[in-house]
Order: structure tokens, then sequence, then C-alpha cells
């Protein structure tokens, strides 16, 4: 049985939120197998919002990634969705709302947990079938927010 291929993209953000979000990336697990991948996600300084999908066991959740200095080990299956959007380190405090520090690395449960970021998200994704429609919808919440360039950390910038 062969394993699942993984796929990655990255793209840089609209410059209408280039101070907020370094970038967005998708990365998914292709093919027909179950067996997965072992796969690494090395430290970024980043603190990221993604979702995550996986319709062959009927899976869809939010998470926040925190600012951890270890590697991630994890496995890719095939039919495995990754949406995500870096925060900028300068604009993390104001995007949060909270100490970057203070964050740790867990699933958001949307209707109660960093609202202002996640309110609609879980449902547009889950009707979304393309990363650029989730690059949208990301962009969208991020100028929701109404945080300008002189909101950002300059000392951080």
């Amino acid at each position: 049985m062969s394993k699942a291929a993984m796929f990655y993209r990255e793209v840089a953000p609209s410059p209408d939120v280039s101070h907020l979000v370094l970038s967005l990336w998708e990365f998914t697990g292709q093919g027909e197998s179950f067996e997965p991948i072992s796969h690494e996600v090395f430290p970024d300084g980043c603190v990221s919002l993604f979702y995550y999908r996986n319709e062959r066991v009927d899976v869809s959740r939010l998470f926040i990634k925190d600012l951890s200095l270890e590697t991630l080990k994890t496995q890719i299956y095939a039919g495995d969705v990754y949406w995500g959007m870096r925060l900028a380190p300068s604009a993390c405090a104001k995007i949060l709302r909270v100490n970057p520090s203070e964050i740790h690395s867990h699933p958001l449960d949307a209707a109660n947990e960093l609202t202002h970021l996640t309110a609609g998200l879980l449902e547009e994704f889950n009707r979304s079938r393309h990363f650029e429609e989730a690059v949208k919808f990301y962009e969208a919440k991020m100028k929701s927010l109404g945080l300008t360039a002189a909101d950002t950390d300059q000392k951080v910038a």
C-alpha cells in the first residue's frame, strides 16, 4: 500500500493585510492510501490560525498554533486539508487581544474562543473547496479587525 502524497503551497497576503499576516498556506495529503506520512513542522516564530478537514473521517476544526520552540511531529493522511494563516509577530498581540505567550496550541471552540477571529470561519471553510476561497475569508477577517500598520509593534517589526 502506498503512502499519501503531500502538497504544500504558500502565498503572500494582499497589501491590505500584509502588516497583519506574514503568509497564508495550504497543506494537503493526497492519494488513496490510509497509510500516514510522518511530517515535521519546524518552529517559525509565528502564531498561526488554521483550519483542518478530512472528509473521509468527517472531521473539520479550527486550531491555533502557539509560539513553540519545539519541532512538531505529526502524521499526514490522504484527504487531509490544512488552510492556515501566519500572524505577523509585530501585530500578533493586537490581533489576538492577549499576550501571544499565553496562547497554547489547541483546537478552538469557535463559539467561545477568540470569536473576533473565529466567528463564521468554520462554516465558510466547510463550504469551501479551494484554498483561494480560504485566503479571501482569512483576509476579510483580518480587515474586519480595523488594525492599521500604526497599530503594530514597530520594535518587533
